[in-house]
């Protein structure tokens, strides 16, 4: 299942333009998970979008993948309080 898990990632990251990266606090999402899944999939704009896991610098954090500029960056925004950070493919 991992080698499904890491092709879809790397799917992920070559079909979506715009990434949001947020830590998951050392408690967890809680509920905090499905209000963020919530808001993800009432405005996704253009397309769909994906999340994955995704480790940095020991810090686990989820990674979301967007196709519209400005429905990422509105989620960076929604995300700030869980140290969010926008970034986009070149």
């Amino acid at each position: 299942m991992r080698g499904l898990a890491s092709r879809q990632q790397h799917d992920a990251e070559r079909m979506y333009r715009y990434r949001v990266d947020v830590d998951v606090p050392h408690q967890g999402f809680g509920t905090r998970i499905t209000d963020v899944i919530r808001w993800c999939e009432e405005h996704r704009g253009q397309g769909n979008w994906e999340s994955h896991t995704h480790q940095t610098a020991g810090q686990r954090r989820m990674r979301y993948y967007f196709e519209d500029r400005d429905v990422a960056y509105a989620f960076a925004t929604y995300t700030a309080d869980l140290n969010s950070a926008f970034s986009e493919r070149r």
